[in-house]
């Protein structure tokens, strides 16, 4: 039977070509792409950072904690709104302190050291992924926050490149789930065709009773006796 999950290759293929779309409109528009992507940036950082507030608030109670995040989630507000409202600000080249890089390197860093003093202090628990990702964000903040040399062009460069990857991932993605559904519909084609072919009745055969009881129960032949052996006389 054919299910919903089965057309996922449609939405895959959906996917692969508003991104190819999206790549070439990126190397026609590449400013208003890199503005429209700051904006998304700062209302991922917005919507990530209202979502943790009471789950992280309700769980612990330990003051540093409470005070670390606390810093955290403000950097984080003053981050996000400055991005949402304010692209065209962060991308002037005479602004060389509070421009995208060095604001990504704020969120990046101080969620990197959060992390990591939380887990030392055994207020969250961490995974390998979890640590790599921290590693990776505290190492990326504090090299943007030194030099800031994320510039516009090197934004729309890494999405463009991003775009293209995805794209050939869900159309190849897509080229398979495709395949296989039309491999899927054949087999149950086949099946249907085969349930309900007319089947043919086999012949049956009535034997003589007398002669099923003599196979189940075969006449035994006495020997004779002795003196009553027929025998010839030659003479």
């Amino acid at each position: 039977m054919i299910k919903f999950k089965d057309y996922n290759w449609f939405l895959e293929g959906l996917a692969a070509l508003v991104l190819l779309v999206s790549f070439v409109l990126m190397l026609i528009y590449d400013t208003e792409v890199a503005l429209i992507s700051i904006r998304l940036t700062g209302l991922g950082i917005l919507f990530f950072t209202i979502i943790r507030v009471k789950p992280i608030i309700a769980s612990r109670n330990e003051k540093d904690f409470l005070l670390l995040l606390f810093v955290e989630f403000m950097i984080d507000l003053i981050v996000g709104i400055v991005m949402l409202f304010s692209p065209e600000y962060l991308t002037k080249k005479d602004n060389e302190i509070f421009n995208f890089a060095r604001l990504i390197g704020a969120v990046l860093f101080v969620r990197g050291v959060t992390h990591f003093y939380t887990t030392a202090k055994r207020y969250e628990l961490h995974d390998i992924f979890s640590f790599v990702f921290h590693i990776i964000a505290i190492s990326f903040g504090f090299l943007y926050l030194w030099n800031g040399n994320l510039t516009i062009e090197k934004i729309v460069l890494a999405l463009e490149v991003i775009a293209i990857i995805l794209s050939i991932y869900f159309g190849y993605r897509s080229y398979r789930g495709y395949n296989n559904y039309r491999i899927q519909k054949s087999n149950l084609l086949k099946m249907e065709d085969y349930l309900h072919k007319p089947q043919e009745k086999p012949e049956v055969k009535i034997e003589d009773p007398l002669h099923i009881d003599e196979k189940i129960n075969p006449k035994i032949v006495d020997e004779p006796e002795e003196d009553k052996r027929p025998s010839i006389d030659i003479n």
